[in-house]
């Protein structure tokens, strides 16, 4: 029989040794040290601003190769987002992997592009209608390397190309080089002139001589390339009508096949599609006028102070503040815990180093803020009485514009951010420290035999 007091000095026991061999080794100074790096670098990461981020753009991939084959693309694009741009971008690749897809299953994605990825498989004429008509109800579409052969040939229309285009595909030699003839169209930002692709997989044109059947697109960039001794032409077309947005890549730009791999330039211009499809432009910045204490001048902060910090984002003739998501709002990384609406300070005429005003409504309304003062004191450096500090405000409209300012404040007391290496909070990180997160660690990690 098993004696419960037993098992529990024995696992104490085992918590005692590992410890005792970690803090009585000479490296113990080292372990020390290591921790508070960590622990520091833990801090710096947790103090940075988290600046507002715009909804994201949802893409869903269709049956076809990108649901089952090569969805390194897809994944950049969802972990990896920001590399390319300051919008959101969400490819869901799983949803649509079945057969006998219906418009309601399409709906339920809530994606604002649909991605048909080498759809060189079959669809049923349903599946090509449930596609047709939810593109069609205001959603965009991206094709990449198809012939539109047997029904498919009904999706040409969406990406403004004839229905009767008759296309063949080609490995080729090297990376595809597309000349870019709308250089300044969204779908190419941060791109170069010419566009050097990575993948080597190109549709064009199968009669010799023929042109591309453009219908209501227009083809934004387009490549020579050679292979066969046979100069192949390629293109990038770009569809805008009323209700929907469609995109023909003619090679395979998503491709992670080992003879021709997609490079950055392919996935910028991929990102850009899919944001330009959905009708989501790139957002600017925009910069609003910030007001710590309105009509106070200067804008003090008491470190000690268990109150509410108010600041304003003021409205201009250029702003309305009711367009603002005041659930995006930051201060130095800190959310609001209240907003509100109400006229109740002027906009400085100058706002360079850290001029303010005690002026106080001008007409145009303001959206009003509440920030836990304490919050803010965490999330700022060690400061001295006297210090004068700027607070960087971010946030978005509800159109997704990004939008940002900044204002002083005054400190009043003295302020240290607490180590949090300093677990047993006696002012200094040494071996006692380290004792009691090792402890901590080892009690977590022991697993009874």
């Amino acid at each position: 029989m098993t004696n419960k007091k037993t098992d529990e000095y024995k696992t104490q026991y085992k918590i005692t040794s590992r410890l005792n061999k970690i803090v009585t080794t000479d490296d113990r100074k080292k372990c020390v040290l290591m921790l508070g790096k960590l622990l520091i670098v833990l801090v710096v990461i947790g103090a940075t601003p988290a600046l507002a981020t715009p909804a994201p753009v949802r893409a869903a991939v269709v049956r076809s190769q990108g649901t089952y084959r090569y969805p390194r693309m897809w994944e950049e694009l969802n972990n990896n987002w920001n590399e390319f741009g300051n919008v959101p971008v969400e490819v869901d690749y799983t949803t649509l992997a079945g057969n006998n897809l219906t418009l309601q299953q399409i709906e339920a994605t809530n994606a604002n592009v649909l991605i048909l990825s080498v759809p060189s498989g079959t669809y049923t004429d349903a599946e090509i209608d449930a596609i047709i008509d939810y593109v069609e109800a205001g959603h965009g579409i991206i094709v990449t390397y198809v012939r539109f052969s047997e029904n498919k040939e009904r999706l040409a229309q969406l990406v403004g190309l004839s229905e009767s285009t008759s296309l063949g595909t080609n490995t080729f030699t090297f990376g595809i080089e597309f000349d870019l003839f709308v250089a300044d169209h969204p779908v190419f930002n941060g791109v170069s002139q010419p566009y050097h692709s990575g993948v080597r997989f190109m549709a064009w044109p199968k009669t010799a001589g023929a042109i591309w059947p453009i219908t209501t697109g227009q083809a934004i960039a387009e490549s020579w390339s050679l292979t066969d001794s046979v100069v192949r032409h390629g293109i990038i077309i770009a569809n805008q009508v009323d209700t929907y947005r469609g995109l023909y890549f003619s090679h395979y730009i998503e491709s992670d096949h080992y003879l021709g791999r997609h490079n950055q330039q392919d996935t910028q211009v991929f990102y850009n599609g899919v944001l330009w499809t959905a009708g989501v432009s790139e957002p600017g910045i925009g910069i609003v006028d910030v007001d710590i204490k309105p009509q106070s001048c200067p804008n003090p902060l008491n470190v000690k102070s268990k109150g509410m910090l108010p600041v304003a984002i003021l409205g201009t003739d250029d702003l309305d503040v009711t367009t603002i998501d005041p659930t995006s709002i930051r201060l130095t990384g800190v959310e609001p815990i209240r907003s509100g609406y109400e006229d109740v300070a002027t906009p400085v005429s100058d706002s360079n180093d850290c001029n303010c005003t005690t002026d106080g409504p001008d007409g145009f309304l303001d959206l009003t803020l509440k920030f836990k003062t304490q919050k803010i004191v965490e999330a700022i450096d060690d400061v001295n009485d006297g210090d004068v500090l700027e607070l960087q405000l971010d946030g978005v409209l509800y159109d997704q514009t990004l939008i940002e300012g900044a204002d002083c404040i005054l400190i009043r007391g003295k302020h240290k951010p607490i180590n949090i290496a300093d677990i047993n909070k006696d002012g200094v990180v040494n071996a006692a420290d380290f004792a009691i997160f090792a402890q901590n660690w080892l009690q977590s990690s022991i697993v009874d035999e």
